[in-house]
Formats: C-alpha cells, structure tokens, sequence
C-alpha cells in the first residue's frame, strides 16, 4: 500500500486553484500493465525514432512491468537485432486523450551518461498531420548526470520551433511533475512551485496545435542526439519508476466561445474571460517608393486625404495604428501619394480576389477588417505580395570534418539534415572546394525559421540512405539549432562534429598537467626536488646551489637552502622532461664536488656517469615529479657518528679543570696538533673557550 504526503500537498494545491475534478489516472495498482489505459511502441522508430536512439523498444516485462504499486521502465544492455540496448515506450494513443487540464505525475529516473527519460505529450492527430504540426509537450526531460530537469512545448510555425525551462532538481528521487493547460498558457510544475510559463492563446505566435487533444507518453531512451551514447560508467539495468499519472479539469472558466481563453470544459463562468487586444494595427507593403500612405473608405466619404495616415516603418513599410481599435467592421482602400489602389483591375488579373471580401467583381473590390480578426499586414494594389518579392533567407553550413576519420570510401558524401524537413536524409550536400576538410552547403528558407540539424555520411555502406553515420556538435554530440534572419539575409552555421584535438601535457604526474589535452605536445614541466647532503664534506658553506649546462654553469641559477640547519641542502625545480645534467657547488664556484665524484667513478660508482673519468663526472637524471638524496661529491650515503663530547680530553667524564690544562699544555701549536678542537689549524684561546662553555657537563 502507498501512503505519500504528496497527496496532502496535492489536495492543497488543486483546493486553491479552484474546483478541479480528477478525470482520468493510473495509480499502477496491480501487477500487469492496463492495457485499457496503455499501450506500447516497438522498435527503433525511422533515425532512432528521430534522435538517433541507440534502443530497441519492446513490450517484454522485462522491460516494461507494474510492481508494488510502480510502473518500471527498464533499460537493459543487451543486443536486440541491430540495437545495443532495450527498453520500453508505452502511450495512451487511442485509449485516451483530452484537451486543458493539470497533468501531475511522480516520477524517479535513473541518471547516467546516455539516459533519457521523459514523461510527455503529442497531439492525437498526429496521424492526419504528422510533427511537429501536432504539437509536443514535455512535462518532464532528464538527460544524462544532469542536476536539473526540463520542460519544453515544440510546433510548427514555417518549420519545427521550440521553447522551454529547466530548474534544479534531483531527478534520482521521486519528485511531482506537472504542467497547467489552459487556452491562453502551458504552465510546468516541480512540486507545485511552476518554473515556466508559454503563451499559447490568440496573442501568441502561430500554435493552433495547442487547442486540440493530446495523449501520453512514457519511456527511457538511451543515446540519441541529445545525450550522446553511455559510457563506461552508466549503469545497467537503468529504471524508470512512476507512481501515478494524474489528469484533472477546472469545471470553473471563461464560458464564452468568443473570448481569447474559452474553456471548452468550464461549466461555470468564473468571469476570468478576456479578450482581442484595444489596438490595431494594419501594416501595408509600398513595393515602390513612398512619401504618403493614407487610407480611405465609407467612414471617410471616399475622400483620398480624409482617412487616417501611416507612419513610416523605414524599410518600405508603414503602419496605421487604432487605439482603441473600431468597435465595427471597417471597410477601406489605401492610399500612396494621393492614389487610391484598384483592386477590382488586380484581382482580375490575378483572379486572386482573397482580401477584398466587399466586391462585385467588376465595378469595387473593397478590403474589409473584422472586429476580432487583430492585426493586419497586407500590399498596396494586390491581396499578393511584391512582384518578385522574396520572402526567404539563406542559411550558410559550415562543418569541420578534421576532427572525424570521415568521408570515406564507404561513405563519401556529407550531409546535413535537420528538422526543417522533417530529419529526411539528404538535407543539404556539403562539398569541400579546397580540400581542407571544412565542408560547407546552403540553404534558402523562409526568413525568420529556427530549427536544429546535425551533420552525417553516406554512401554504399548505408546504401545512400543520407543517415549512415551522424554527429552532433562537439565532444556533446548536440544538435546544432540556427534561426535564419531577415529576408536576404545569409546567416553561417558551424558544426564540428567529435572532440576537437587539444594539445598540452597529457601527464598527469606533471606540474602543468591538462586534463582537457588528447594530444601530448611535449610541453609538460615537472617539480623536481634536488636534495644534498652536506654533513660529510667537511666544508661550511654559505650557499650551496646545484649548476649544469641547461643553465649555463652559473652555479646560482638552482640555489638550494638548508632551513632547519639540519646540514640538508634542498631546491625545487620546475624541469622540462627528459635528461637533466648537474653537479653541485658552493659560493659561487668556491668549491664543487667535481673531485670527489671523479674518485667515486674511478673506483666504480654510479651516480655521475656522464664523466671521462679525469676532467668531469656530473650526475644525470630522468626528469619527472621525484626528490634526489645525494651526498656532496659521493655516491654513497652520508653516515655521521656521533662525537659525544669532544671537550672531555681526559675521557674522565666530565669537563674540568684538567681538560683546560691538557689543552693549555698545546698552546700555540700549529702543526701536527692534537688538541686543535675547533679544526682551525691552531691550538689558542678559541680552543679553550670551547672547553669553558661546555665546562661542568657531563658527558
């Protein structure tokens, strides 16, 4: 049994709205699919039903089942005919379908690269006029590992058109996805809290497809344009789970046919009716040139300069503007300089007599605007347009094939095919004049279209079917969408299809390393750290520094420090990869281990082979992110003892008096002496001070 409090919240929401009545639903109660409710798409559809989906849909519970109250959608990883995946599809095409109304659905999806689960729309005629003249809505999308989830309504208006939200969400768990349909908008839900709104009443843009019947779809697709193809991290078996889909209808609305958001289901007028805009405006085409635009009519006795005058748009058309619009119907003719149009001599003509709906046929022809109609754009002297008059735009294809081991021999022609043309093969053929691999092709298309395309290869190995191989743009794989401009106007698209080749450091060990790079460009640097140890060599340096021929043997440019005192020398270094050639040295060239070195290869060692044995043994290494332990001027390790203490000459174990003596017994000698503590090649008075500041220790 399912108790969620998203039916509290539900009832809430729905009680503040108004009175909304549940109509239709699937709780997913039993433990079969409703067949009365759902049925199933199967197969891979024509180009992966449209999106290049890597799927095979079937009807197999295990891809498609009702468990403990959910409906599971499975996607699998296995090899179904051509297909490297299954999973399901189901709708209620033809079982049930509705017009306005809240839809809410509770839903969790599995994320993942390549995975696409929707919960979505299509107009039930789409049989009769196909897509995207039905129209689409999408109450929920999810692609891929995405933190955010979609929303989107697609018609036609001169081609495929869309738009669409996304807000935050984690798509992994359960969450409520609804829209509210109403003549006049599409609102989308997440939880009750609506993050985007669409216009679709008389006000908006052509979407007549919004104001019929439509029914439901649920499925998880995997692959296609959009998400590009899983990988090695996606997880198999993928499952889509939903809890219910819910329909219900307002019986409370505007009532009246005639106004702009009349609600066919509404039995009770809540006076929330609206209706046609106060102002009008009528925009007339002068295809030659113009100073005056005037109209004429009954209301203005037929008197050529008693009507209205337009104003001028700059680009040879003009505007008149109503405010507030007639409240009758208004018969008329225009008027440019003084000359009123005959449209009785054009229609005759043309046999095109569309907009004058007051006419006789020989001796009038009037135009006439119809309270409620709205705006107007029409041509002076034709119901046409201009003679000649191009109405299209022209997109430029640009594609990059550089970046893709394509055309082939199998595969030797580029295409591009998009939306505009319903995603048939052989949109545009790209051909590459100069050889340098970017591809280009045209297109001429009704000014102001927006639609998205892709790029493909074709030939024998696909029989020509304009689809063997497809790419998106980029390392997404997303299809490329390009709105064409005004009239005559040419607007460049650009495609590249694959990840386009980055150079840099490809190592990751190195300081520069650059995790977008797929070719190695030989610049990696690397942190390498030179340590000395200078315990054993007898000498007090003040600076100690490691030279070579990469620097010049400056014996400076890689100075090391010793911190701690601790007789350590250490410096680190960014270093080119390879061979790095060094020694070490003091105060500028005042001592270098040269000597020692030399000795340590005369007598087999390892550590500066790059040596001839008489002049110069220098150390070598193979750069990469690692830390040397040497010793000055050998190969081995420095062993210190410790001298316990050095001021007790009697070994009596303490400093005394007697120590102070045996020294002073020496005192002044310079050659061959034993009690020289201080190693400065006399025995004096610093001697005895070193006694006296360790007099009384015990040792």
């Amino acid at each position: 049994m399912k108790l969620h409090l998203v039916l509290l919240f539900s009832f809430f929401h729905l009680a503040a709205l108004g009175q909304y009545t549940l109509i239709w639903s699937d709780e997913f109660g039993g433990t079969d699919l409703n067949l009365n409710q759902w049925t199933s798409d199967i197969g891979q559809g024509d180009w992966g039903w449209g999106n290049n989906e890597q799927q095979y849909y079937t009807n197999s519970s295990s891809n498609v089942s009702v468990e403990n109250g959910y409906l599971n959608i499975t996607a699998l990883n296995e090899q179904f005919g051509s297909a490297n995946y299954t999973s399901a599809r189901i709708k209620s095409k033809g079982l049930f379908d509705f017009t306005y109304g809240r839809v809410e659905a509770r839903i969790k999806v599995p994320v993942g690269q390549g995975l696409w689960p929707a919960f979505w729309m299509l107009g039930a005629n789409i049989d009769n006029v196909s897509w995207p003249q039905c129209g689409e809505i999408d109450v929920m999308e999810h692609v891929n590992n995405e933190t955010i989830i979609h929303g989107t309504h697609h018609y036609n208006n001169n081609g495929h058109q869309y738009s669409g939200g996304s807000v935050s969400c984690d798509a992994s768990e359960f969450q409520v996805y609804g829209i509210e349909w109403s003549p006049s908008s599409i609102q989308w839900f997440l939880n009750g809290v609506m993050f985007h709104e669409t216009n679709i009443g008389d006000g908006s843009v052509s979407k007549e497809e919004f104001h019929e019947p439509f029914f439901f779809l649920i499925n998880l697709a995997v692959g296609g344009n959009w998400p590009g193809p899983p990988n090695g991290l996606t997880q198999f078996p993928a499952v889509m789970q939903v809890d219910y889909v819910r329909v219900y209808q307002d019986d409370a609305g505007c009532t009246d046919s005639a106004a702009d958001n009349y609600n066919p289901n509404a039995t009770t007028d809540d006076g929330s009716c609206t209706y046609a805009s106060t102002t009008l405006s009528i925009t007339t085409t002068v295809c030659n040139s113009a100073s005056s635009v005037r109209m004429t009519g009954p209301w203005w006795g037929w008197d050529s300069t008693a009507g209205p005058a337009a104003s001028d748009n700059g680009d040879g058309s003009w505007t008149f503007t109503f405010d507030p619009a007639p409240a009758d119907n208004m018969e008329y003719l225009l008027v440019v300089d003084g000359v009123q149009e005959n449209l009785v001599a054009a229609g005759s003509a043309s046999e095109d007599w569309s907009c004058t709906p007051v006419t006789d046929y020989f001796s009038y022809a009037n135009r006439q605007w119809v309270v409620g109609s709205g705006d107007v754009s029409n041509t002076y002297g034709t119901c046409g347009s201009c003679e000649g008059e191009s109405t299209t735009a022209t997109i430029e294809f640009v594609v990059d094939m550089n970046g893709v081991d394509q055309p082939s021999a199998e595969y030797d022609n580029v295409v591009v095919n998009g939306s505009w043309n319903g995603w048939n093969g052989w949109g545009v053929t790209l051909a590459d004049e100069d050889s340098d691999g970017i591809y280009t092709g045209s297109l001429e298309i009704e000014q102001g279209t927006t639609f998205d395309y892709v790029v493909a290869v074709t030939g024998s190995a696909d029989n020509w079917s304009g689809w063997g191989l497809q790419w998106g743009d980029g390392c997404g794989n997303a299809n490329v969408f390009v709105t064409a401009g005004g009239v005559g106007t040419v607007t460049s698209s650009t495609l590249t299809p694959g990840c386009a080749v980055v150079s840099g450091c490809t190592d990751a060990t190195a300081s520069n390393y650059n995790a977008s790079a797929s070719s190695d460009n030989g610049s990696c640097m690397y942190d390498v750290t030179l340590t000395v140890d200078m315990n054993c060599s007898g000498l007090s340096p003040l600076a100690v520094a490691a030279t070579g021929p990469s620097e010049g043997w400056s014996c400076g440019n890689y100075a090391l420090t010793d911190v701690d005192g601790d007789g350590v020398w250490e410096g680190t270094f960014g270093l080119p990869a390879g061979s790095f050639e060094y020694i070490y040295c003091t105060d500028g060239w005042g001592q270098q281990e040269t000597p020692g070195l030399l000795e340590e290869m005369t007598n087999g060692g390892s550590c500066a082979p790059v040596t001839d044995y008489a002049n110069w043994a220098n150390r070598l290494i193979t750069v990469g992110a690692i830390t040397t332990v040497d010793t000055w001027g050998s190969c081995s390790e420095c062993i210190t003892v410790d001298p316990g203490c050095p001021e007790d000459i009697d070994n009596n174990g303490f400093v005394t008096v007697s120590d102070v003596l045996t020294v002073l017994s020496e005192f002044g000698c310079s050659t061959g002496c034993q009690y020289d503590l201080n190693m400065d090649g006399i025995v004096g008075v610093s001697d005895i001070l070193e006694i006296l500041a360790a007099f009384g220790n015990e040792c």
